[in-house]
C-alpha cells in the first residue's frame, strides 16, 4: 500500500478548551496560552486541550501528540488520535485533550506532532513555577 503525503500542520494552539460551533466550521477557542504557572515542580496538570489544525494531506492518519522535555528529550505524555483527509485542499481542525500530564521540572516543553510516525509539527511553550 502506498503511504499517503504527510499533512501540514498550520497551527498548534494549546488552550483550557474547544468548542466546534454547530452548523458552521467555526471553533470557540477558551483561554489560549504559551506558559503554565504552577505552584511547584514536579507536577501534574489536570487538563490541557491541543487543537492542531491540518491541510494538504490526502488519506487516513495515525496521529501521536507528544509533550517533550526540552532539556532531557524525555516524553512526559502522549495521545494517539486518528485523522482522516479526503482532499489536500481541506483544513482540519484535530482536537486532543491531555489530562493528569506530570511536568517532571520547570522550563521549556515542546508538543510535536506526528503523522503516520513522522515529524510534522512543533511548538514550545513554558512552565513556569509562580513565585508567591
Amino acid at each position: 500500500m502506498v503511504k499517503p503525503p504527510p499533512p501540514t500542520v498550520i497551527s498548534i494552539i494549546l488552550c483550557e478548551a474547544s468548542y466546534a460551533v454547530n452548523n458552521t466550521q467555526s471553533t470557540i477557542i477558551v483561554n489560549a496560552f504559551h506558559g503554565l504557572g504552577v505552584p511547584q515542580v514536579p507536577c501534574r496538570f489536570p487538563k490541557i486541550t491541543v487543537l492542531v489544525t491540518l491541510t494538504n494531506g490526502h488519506g487516513r492518519y495515525a496521529l501521536l501528540l507528544s509533550v517533550v522535555h526540552a532539556a532531557t528529550g524525555q516524553v512526559v505524555h502522549e495521545v494517539a488520535t486518528e485523522a482522516i483527509l479526503t482532499d489536500p485542499l481541506m483544513i482540519m481542525d484535530s482536537q486532543a485533550i491531555l489530562y493528569d500530564v506530570r511536568f517532571p521540572a520547570d522550563g521549556k516543553y515542546y508538543l510535536e506532532q506526528r503523522a503516520n510516525g513522522e515529524l510534522i509539527g512543533q511548538r514550545p511553550f513554558f512552565v513556569l513555577v509562580r513565585k508567591t
